[in-house]
């Protein structure tokens, strides 16, 4: 797997994207208290995880079964905490690592101090659309929901992924941004 898809796809199970932040752009940061935040995020996805053929075709009936059986317990609520910063605030929210998604463009559909919604679209071999929304209910709740489509040219996977972020205190103890503890 790509590191593109790889830090989409991670992305897209990982609560703890919650929080990760870079250049996205936004207008206006999210009106939510920067510390510790706890997150349960749950998954849905349909179609195959893409995976290549090639790492398939090598793959002995058991250990594809493991594979199936795993994606299955990751649409399992999952329980993360993660500490954000004023300075992510004020940089906004994006998916993944700068490496695995250069060959994305994110565009800010709307930004206030409630809402900011995004898109994200990659090229290449793999592509991508997908589009986020984030909600600060007050400074101390933000729901989130990802919808991402994924698709090789041969075989498409949808993943929806929605949390709930609750606010833990202005301390974040060992946890470091970008850096998101699952429990």
């Amino acid at each position: 797997m790509s590191r593109h898809w790889a830090g989409i796809a991670g992305a897209g199970v990982a609560a703890g994207l919650f929080f990760v932040t870079g250049t996205a752009n936004a207008e206006t940061p999210l009106a939510v208290n920067p510390g510790l935040w706890e997150i349960v995020s749950q998954r849905d996805a349909s179609g195959m995880p893409q995976i290549p053929p090639e790492a398939l075709e090598g793959l002995p009936p058991e250990k594809r079964a493991q594979i199936e059986e795993a994606m299955k317990k990751q649409t399992k609520p999952h329980v993360n905490k993660a500490c954000l910063t004023e300075e992510q605030l004020q940089r906004g929210f994006t998916l993944g690592d700068k490496e695995s998604l250069k060959e994305c463009k994110r565009t800010v559909l709307k930004s206030t101090s409630r809402v900011l919604d995004m898109r994200i679209e990659c090229k290449g071999e793999r592509t991508t659309v997908g589009d986020i929304h984030y909600e600060a209910v007050d400074p101390a709740t933000m729901n989130a929901t990802i919808n991402m489509t994924m698709s090789d040219g041969q075989k498409t996977m949808t993943m929806k992924n929605v949390m709930h972020g609750k606010w833990l205190g202005a301390d974040c103890g060992d946890v470091k941004p970008h850096e998101p503890h699952e429990e």
